[in-house]
């Protein structure tokens, strides 16, 4: 029985310890103070750099593995890369509407 103590201890020591840097793994910012500046081109430039970073969070979910050393830091990669996911659609959904606002074509 104290065997077990002690593994359950050891086991929450490493999952609790891990100091979980994750690297290539950075959110965009769904709305910034220059968006309401842009051009229709320029707005088109941004949506496309944001469908960009979607699809790179998509690619970044499947290889989460790599980006973690412990179990608790795959959680936290899959935590960070639900959050890019979520903020690039933002920007999309954001500048889509500042792009019809705007009056510009597809």
């Amino acid at each position: 029985m104290h065997y077990k103590s002690i593994l359950i201890l050891c086991v929450n020591f490493v999952l609790i310890s891990c100091g979980c840097k994750i690297d290539g793994i950075e959110p965009v910012k769904p709305i910034r103070s220059s968006d309401k500046l842009m051009d229709c081109t320029a707005l088109s430039n941004e949506i496309k750099l944001a469908q960009y970073h979607l699809q790179s969070a998509a690619i970044k979910k499947d290889y989460a593995a790599s980006y973690a050393k412990t179990p608790r830091c795959l959680v936290d990669s899959l935590l960070k890369i639900e959050m890019a996911e979520v903020a690039a659609k933002e920007r999309m959904g954001y500048l889509n509407v500042l792009k019809q606002n705007k009056g510009c074509g597809n």
